[in-house]
């Protein structure tokens, strides 16, 4: 016994050196791509009226703060319609991002779908710009031809980025584009870009899974194969194929969930680890989906048992999801089960701080939602809701309420 908790412990130091060590290399990574040096904007020098010449300049808010709001598109220069006089136009603009290098360029997306090409996330700006009134028109002042604000943009990276705007002109009946031109600017992004999104996103599942794992292991039992399976299939499913965890990364996850069991006070340490993490990178949608694979991971069991309810709580609280929430989660994967929970909080939405008057209301609302449910089609579901009925009158009861 002594040999096995030794190799346990060995084993456990082992992975969390692993963990430890891949953590500090993906905020070194984050920490050099966000240091790394931004090429200077190459723009070629003063507007040449003989070709056709665009910038971008930005824009501070009016009330006088330095931010930038918006960025300011300026045409000037030679356009030449190929084929008749009196050419009806239109501009697009589209904005890549290419702080690293023209080649790797990343898109940029817009907001809304008002600023979206078509069919596509992609940001692009249309205007009218109306006749052109000779074969060769030449603007030799800058106009402006749009004022984009700057939250209509989602760049791939937050922070310091050299974006590219081109401006394209053409044709409104043909859509030949009859004059275009670039131009490059230097933004400090303050938002979250999509692809920061997405990572977050990524290692966040990635830590649900873990997590589930250590909700699979409660208690130090050891995790069956349907839970195993179901927490699989669901880490196939939202961990993307470019990150490749594998199955060898799961199996090590799985046994180190395992060990944690017989470790309480690390098991808690690293749960509540793990959700802090979760709920400071995670958008909301995402921690309900991790939240539910930890309730799917314990559905196997053929009771509830307190420990687990008391894990459930604790990772809802931490993940800032309200304990209605969790006991609809709750109904929606073991919809027979709720009277099995010794729990008057997840189980009949009753808290200790509240009063004689909340108790009762709480009650009669329980008690309406089951009652209703007596007539159901479903012999299971009529039977759940005879027994909380009968839990509904006891309590009622015991509470004098």
């Amino acid at each position: 016994m002594d040999v096995l908790l030794i190799i346990i412990i060995g084993f456990t130091l082992a992975v969390s050196a692993v963990i430890f060590f891949s953590l500090i290399k993906s905020s070194l990574g984050a920490f050099l791509r966000k240091s790394k040096r931004i090429p200077n904007a190459n723009n070629g020098g003063p507007a040449d009226i003989g070709r056709f010449n665009c910038r971008t300049i930005l824009e501070a808010d009016e009330s006088g703060d330095e931010d930038v709001n918006s960025f300011k598109l300026e045409i000037c220069g030679t356009i030449n319609s190929p084929h008749e006089d009196h050419l009806e136009t239109t501009a697009k603009v589209f904005v890549s991002d290419i702080t690293e290098g023209v080649y790797k360029a990343g898109s940029v997306h817009g907001a809304t779908e008002v600023w979206h090409l078509k069919n596509s996330p992609i940001f692009c700006y249309n205007a009218d710009l109306g006749r052109l009134p000779k074969a060769e028109t030449v603007l030799s002042d800058w106009m402006s031809i749009a004022d984009i604000p700057c939250d209509s943009l989602i760049l791939p990276r937050k922070g310091r980025r050299l974006l590219q705007f081109r401006t394209s002109i053409f044709s409104h009946d043909t859509s030949e584009e009859i004059a275009h031109g670039a131009y490059e600017i230097v933004y400090d992004n303050p938002d979250d870009g999509y692809m920061d999104i997405e990572e977050d996103i990524y290692h966040a599942n990635a830590l649900g899974v873990t997590l589930a794992l250590s909700f699979a292991a409660c208690g130090g039992k050891k995790v069956s194969a349907d839970e195993l399976n179901l927490i699989k299939k669901w880490a196939n499913g939202n961990l993307d194929s470019e990150h490749q965890p594998g199955n060898f990364a799961i199996c090590q996850r799985q046994f180190l969930a395992g060990a944690m069991g017989h470790f309480n006070f690390i098991e808690n340490f690293r749960v509540r680890k793990i959700c802090k993490h979760i709920n400071e990178t995670a958008p909301l949608d995402v921690k309900y989906n991790i939240l539910m694979l930890c309730m799917s991971a314990i559905s196997t069991c053929e009771t509830i048992c307190t420990r687990q309810i008391a894990m459930l709580k604790n990772a809802a609280r931490l993940l800032d999801i309200n304990t209605e929430r969790l006991r609809a989660m709750i109904e929606d994967v073991r919809p027979f089960a709720m009277n099995e929970v010794e729990d008057m909080e997840i189980c009949l939405g009753i808290t200790s701080d509240m009063d004689d008057r909340q108790v009762r209301r709480q009650l009669n609302s329980e008690y309406r939602k089951w009652n209703s449910r007596v007539i159901n089609t479903s012999a299971d579901i009529r039977d759940e809701a005879e027994n909380m009925l009968v839990l509904i009158g006891e309590t009622k009861e015991e509470l004098d309420v």
